[in-house]
């Protein structure tokens, strides 16, 4: 009699949890990630790291870098746009303009009198009458003849009948291809980044992203 007692007690808690008895149960839950059991599973990605070595230089995704560096004195000697060779490895560029017409005037006769340019001719004012201070209060002024002559603007000289003025810089190297970095002649090729992901994450060629699975415990929620 008291086996069929235990065994109808058990069958109570099993099958109907019995009026008048109570029994807890667990339910799990993931705040982040997929749950599977007791557990779960998270699954995160993030961007490739483009990376190219030490004094290359990333342009968009490919590494530039030097291939060829040949000194300067390879290429062709040259000077800047505009200016020709000269000489002591100086270059030269010169600019030309007209004659500037001028009138030429004679010199003052006394201290009473002072000359100045016109257009086409010299004025002469002479003073008649001084003050105690020796300052001018009358004077006449009269035409004199000067002489017209073509003279060139300031800077320039008077060379092969002409006004010229001339520039000049030092000499330049020009590289048959590449790039002139300073004296020498630079030739770059390019090649692919390599891709690198952050610590924790694995890269996916197919996919071309970096990602990480993990898993951690589910949070647990006892109910009644």
């Amino acid at each position: 009699m008291k086996k069929n007692i235990i065994m109808i007690i058990i069958l109570c808690f099993v099958i109907t949890g019995c009026d008048g008895f109570s029994h807890a149960h667990k339910e799990y839950y993931c705040e982040n990630g997929t749950l599977e059991d007791d557990h779960c599973n998270i699954y995160e990605t993030s961007e490739i790291i483009l990376q190219c070595d030490e004094g290359e230089e990333l342009e968009e995704n490919q590494c530039k870098y030097v291939s060829l560096s040949l000194p300067a004195t390879t290429g062709e000697k040259a000077c800047s746009k505009g200016y020709y060779p000269y000489i002591n490895s100086m270059c030269v560029s010169d600019d030309t303009t007209d004659y500037i017409t001028t009138i030429e005037c004679p010199d003052p006769e006394n201290d009473n009198e002072t000359i100045t340019a016109g257009l086409r001719t010299c004025f002469r004012t002479t003073c008649k009458k001084k003050d105690d201070k020796g300052k001018c209060i009358e004077s006449v002024q009269d035409e004199v003849e000067g002489k017209l002559k073509k003279v060139c603007p300031s800077g320039y000289k008077n060379i092969d009948l002409g006004c010229r003025k001339y520039y000049y810089s030092s000499g330049g190297y020009r590289c048959p291809s590449g790039e002139l970095v300073e004296k020498n002649c630079v030739y770059y090729d390019y090649k692919d980044a390599t891709k690198v992901c952050e610590e924790g994450f694995s890269l996916n060629e197919e996919k071309n992203i970096c990602e990480k699975s993990y898993s951690v415990d589910a949070t647990v929620q006892e109910s009644e």
